[in-house]
């Protein structure tokens, strides 16, 4: 194992090519890697900041705490995210297990069970089936509906449970759903549920707000069972009056905090 550390504030290392075999490199705290390129062996950053521009297959990065940016092109075989800040070039903001996805869909699609927000994310909804936890790491979900014509859900919890957690200062927004779909020619709007539940859902440490043109913040059903724990959520929408409910709830539901 090497353990880089710095003798005063900051130690920064322009380029470091480490080939530790079944080893470990160990980036402590006030340690900064400009260019890092791994060949064997895994990577712990403890503090420090690195910037990743190569990495070999199997080679196994850890980030406990600490910045690191992943080159454009760079994957990583396993990313195990403990905390701290991961900054991806190319874009991706979902960590499903220990490997980046684009979007919460493209990790579910991959069968990942457990998700963790790298950064702020905008996206549409999906569908659960099975058993699903969501990290939202102090991080916001934006939610864009895009064709009404198409469905009228947000977030279905088909079957299995749904966890999100925010962290600290997580948030999810629902965006004002404006669209009008057409049906046998005729032209109609349907109001969005954001979150409908026929399995089980639980909200932790997380702040949700709807805007116009959606209705029931939560929708469960008879065989439903819904918990929300320190969490709120609040109903913006002022189109549609007469379906304005935070909660309609006909199964079981648990409110603490």
């Amino acid at each position: 194992t090497v353990t880089l550390v710095t003798n005063g504030t900051e130690t920064v290392y322009k380029s470091v090519t480490a080939k530790t075999a079944a080893n470990t490199l160990i980036v402590e705290e006030g340690v900064v890697i400009e260019d890092l390129k791994v060949e064997a062996g895994n990577v712990v950053i403890n503090g420090g900041k690195v910037k990743l521009t190569e990495i070999a297959e199997g080679s196994k990065v850890t980030i406990k705490s600490g910045e690191l940016t992943i080159a454009s092109g760079v994957n990583i075989s396993v990313l195990e995210y403990e905390g701290g800040d991961v900054i991806d070039e190319d874009g991706r903001a979902v960590l499903g297990g220990t490997t980046l996805y684009a979007t919460i869909a493209d990790a579910i699609a991959a069968n990942a069970t457990e998700i963790t927000l790298i950064k702020d994310i905008t996206g549409s909804g999906f569908t659960v089936e099975s058993d699903l936890s969501i990290n939202l790491n102090g991080h916001k979900f934006t939610h864009k509906y895009a064709d009404n014509s198409t469905g009228n859900t947000g977030f279905y919890i088909k079957s299995g449970s749904l966890t999100i957690d925010g962290g600290e200062g997580g948030e999810i927004t629902f965006e004002s759903n404006s669209n009008v779909g057409e049906k046998d020619g005729k032209k109609y709007e349907t109001p969005l549920f954001p979150f409908y539940v026929a399995g089980e859902l639980t909200l932790k440490n997380v702040d949700v707000t709807i805007y116009d043109g959606n209705q029931y913040g939560i929708y469960a059903a008879a065989t439903a069972s819904t918990k929300i724990e320190n969490s709120s959520i609040i109903n913006n929408n002022t189109s549609n009056k007469t379906n304005l409910y935070v909660i309609r709830n006909y199964g079981n539901l648990d409110v603490e905090g």
